[in-house]
């Protein structure tokens, strides 16, 4: 027996029906309980039958997993099932309040929502994981809306007696900027962009699978963090430019969820200075950093061997231990350190003073290898628990010192995972 008439209820579709178009799934909301149904008609299947809020439904990017909003005993979870109806799981587990009015990241790999306590916006992982809160502004009933490249949000701020007004903030958090007075804000995709990352994620150029992720021209794909530290990044003949007196911060990769990578860039240093490069960097909720990371330093020849060419560990929470260049340290699951000499490092001499030098990075689980001019500079293990380990997040270039200048040119990423 066909299901009653769906003209009335709310549905979240794959993709846009015509009759040239290949049938695809429609779901939607029958009193209480959520169904599909293929686009070019049939009968419908039953997906979840029990307390669920009658509203809009949101499907993933890819197409598999559709996102809804069910009732506990203290408000509104934000639950999600496969599409064929399997592993329904609930990924907020509120204690008070609610959430509601989930959004995919254009890849499929975060989930922004706002919350009623405490009150906000949220974002998490697609599985429900490393659930945080990037702002205390926002109104419950505001959907909120990923920039194309995942950098960005904007939501809605309602004042009673006031006109809404449209906010932006980095998806990774900070503060956030009114730009317009208004409702239901949605961004224009970027022209040429989903080539773009396209190219870098199924398509990669130059020879073993890097891509290149700085075009040498602007800094396209990269953002300022704080945000008042941008005009200390500049482009300047086809290379980077940091400097030290315009402000002290971090310019941040467009795709913050990266795990395993092999990165390469070079580097010049015209006078002294201190910088690095972070990997699977988070921002820092204990507020002592900036960001979690790990820090492959770099500094001017003479800067020393704890800052040219060790790890730097930016992780609050757990011991920051030493990892020297030269060194081969690994870390026990109690967190105690091993330190071994590396035959064959990197010396000093080794290193042009003034000129140009190429990094190597590789990150692969829980294994870090740092190389300078093609000789390793530190490397480290972690056998640390799960949850004291970073797993995935943000590739940032540091500029550590006021009156300091730095450049980067040739950077080339191949991600592993």
């Amino acid at each position: 027996m066909r299901h009653p008439v769906l003209a009335t209820l709310i549905a979240a579709s794959l993709s846009v029906s015509a009759c040239s178009t290949p049938a695809s799934l429609i779901a939607y909301i029958h009193n209480g309980a959520i169904y599909t149904v293929d686009s070019s008609g049939g009968a419908p299947n039953l997906l979840v039958d029990d307390a669920v809020h009658d509203r809009p439904l949101t499907w993933s990017p890819d197409g598999e997993t559709l996102l809804y909003w069910k009732h506990s005993k203290v408000g509104w979870d934000i639950w999600a099932i496969d599409a064929d109806g399997k592993r329904p799981r609930n990924l907020t587990h509120v204690t008070s309040g609610g959430c509601r009015s989930p959004s995919w990241s254009s890849d499929g790999k975060r989930i922004a929502f706002m919350r009623d306590l405490p009150a906000g916006l949220y974002v998490m992982n697609a599985d429900g994981s490393d659930s945080r809160q990037i702002s205390k502004l926002g109104h419950r009933d505001g959907t909120p809306a990923w920039s194309p490249d995942g950098a960005h949000l904007t939501f809605v701020v309602r004042s009673r007696g006031s006109p809404s007004q449209v906010y932006t903030i980095s998806s990774s958090g900070g503060a956030a900027t009114p730009i317009a007075t208004g409702s239901f804000p949605v961004w224009q995709p970027r022209r040429g962009q989903s080539a773009r990352q396209e190219q870098q994620s199924e398509k990669p150029s130059g020879k073993n699978g890097f891509v290149s992720i700085f075009d040498g021209k602007t800094l396209e794909g990269w953002e300022a963090m704080p945000a008042n530290s941008a005009a200390a990044w500049t482009v300047k003949d086809g290379m980077i430019v940091g400097t030290g007196d315009k402000a002290r911060g971090y310019l941040v990769y467009e795709n913050r969820e990266i795990a395993d990578l092999e990165l390469e860039f070079s580097y010049r240093f015209p006078g002294k200075g201190n910088s690095g490069v972070s990997i699977r960097a988070r921002l820092d909720k204990t507020h002592k950093r900036l960001f979690h990371s790990y820090h492959a330093d770099i500094g001017h020849v003479g800067i020393g061997r704890r800052v040219l060419g060790a790890w730097d560990f930016h992780t609050p929470g757990r011991r920051e231990l030493e990892c020297l260049r030269g060194d081969r340290l690994v870390i026990d699951v109690n967190d105690k350190p091993t330190l071994t000499k590396i035959e064959g490092a990197v010396a000093r001499e080794d290193i042009k003073k003034g000129d140009w030098n190429t990094v190597r990075v590789i990150a692969k689980g829980n294994n870090f290898k740092f190389f300078i001019n093609g000789k390793p500079a530190s490397e480290f293990t972690e056998h640390l628990p799960g949850v004291k380990r970073l797993r995935k997040g943000m590739i940032l270039f540091q500029l550590h010192d006021p009156g300091m200048v730095v450049h980067f040119k040739d950077i080339r990423l191949k991600i592993l995972k």
